[in-house]
């Protein structure tokens, strides 16, 4: 009987231009390429969103500049590339508040692009000092930020939360708008724009009145009025609901960034901190401010605009302007947010007005 010779397999051919030892080579080294590109996107969608203990994140100007608050979300609350910021004073339910892209939308760069290209030259003829535009999609997840790293001193921007911490006293007591407060004295000024208004010490007002003068011609006065009726805790939980952090109270040199403050506008827009009649009460209130050099200066005027403005003097003497709003044009409404410093507060509302042009131009050409 002739001897079986066992067949040698190891470098048989598996393809007819290819050995078994490179088929296995080529198939190891797909294998890396695979995890790398994997580790990658992994780091890339979640791995800049971590929570840390204590203390908050803030991602580079390429990815996102969210503020994120210990316990505001965690790995599970990232899906499919979409961060979930959840209301968390319930023991069964979690009520969606908004969703963000970690990232800036490659879309928008065009966008970027031009609103970068207008601040570096209105930095160079001394206008401004430094400048922060955030511009969101709100029907979507694009957004974009230039100089979103930034922090300032929101001023009387503030005001809204005091307002939605208001409405939700009154939609716990409808006949609290009717309460009547006293103004015994009026607060100095200390203000480049004026309210056309301004109540008269000596007076009571109800709380919807006050309302009305705090956000229409943000008077500071009636802001004082309010603030005292609002509970500090729900305040402060306003704050960390949204993921952003709690300014100390009557704090001075408490600073914000623009994408976090837009999340006042979003979840007024989404009706998802107030119930759907006091967020439309609330948008109406900031379409009725009276401000209109800002943001809405060059804007049409059918252009429906809810918006704030806020300004502050800095502790090195240069002051900051901003406004900020949802701007709803046709089915592409958008939130944005400028935020400005420089050494004369006349100039800056007009360099907002030029930036506020260009987000409007593009969202109108993208109809």
């Amino acid at each position: 009987m002739s001897e079986q010779i066992a067949p040698d397999f190891s470098n048989q051919a598996v393809h007819p231009f290819i050995s078994r030892k490179a088929f296995f080579i080529i198939l190891a080294a797909t294998i890396v390429v695979s995890a790398l590109i994997t580790r990658f996107i992994y780091q890339n969608a979640i791995g800049n969103s971590q929570v840390a203990n204590g203390s908050t994140v803030a991602q580079s100007e390429t990815q996102t500049q969210l503020t994120i608050q210990t316990g505001s979300i965690t790995p599970k609350d990232i899906l499919c590339d979409v961060i979930f910021f959840r209301e968390k004073d319930f023991k069964l339910i979690k009520p969606l508040l908004f969703a963000d892209a970690p990232a800036q939308s490659d879309e928008l760069k065009p966008l970027n692009d031009l609103l970068s290209s207008k601040i570096q030259e209105l930095e160079r003829a001394n206008i401004l000092t430094k400048a922060t535009v955030y511009y969101k999609e709100i029907n979507t997840t694009r957004w974009t930020v230039v100089n979103g790293y930034h922090r300032y001193h929101p001023g009387s921007m503030l005001k809204i939360a005091t307002m939605i911490c208001i409405f939700k006293m009154m939609e716990k007591d409808p006949t609290f708008k009717e309460k009547q407060i006293f103004l015994s004295s009026n607060l100095p000024l200390g203000v480049s724009v004026h309210p056309p208004h301004p109540l008269r010490a000596g007076q009571s007002y109800s709380v919807r009145q006050l309302l009305q003068a705090m956000i229409e011609f943000s008077d500071n006065d009636a802001t004082g009025l309010l603030f005292k009726e609002v509970n500090q805790a729900d305040y402060a939980g306003l704050f960390t609901d949204l993921g952003i952090e709690v300014p100390e109270i009557y704090g001075w040199d408490y600073t914000i960034t623009a994408s976090d403050y837009a999340r006042f506008y979003r979840v007024l827009y989404n009706a998802s901190y107030l119930n759907r009649a006091s967020s439309e009460m609330a948008l109406t209130l900031l379409t009725q401010t009276t401000f209109k050099n800002g943001m809405v200066k060059n804007f049409p005027a059918n252009v429906i605009v809810a918006h704030k403005f806020g300004e502050r003097m800095t502790e090195v003497k240069s002051l900051q302007f901003h406004d900020a709003g949802i701007v709803y044009v046709g089915n592409r409404p958008y939130v944005a947010v400028f935020m400005t410093e420089g050494m004369n507060i006349d100039v800056l509302p007009d360099a907002i007005a030029q930036l506020s042009s260009i987000c409007y131009d593009y969202a109108i050409a993208q109809k």
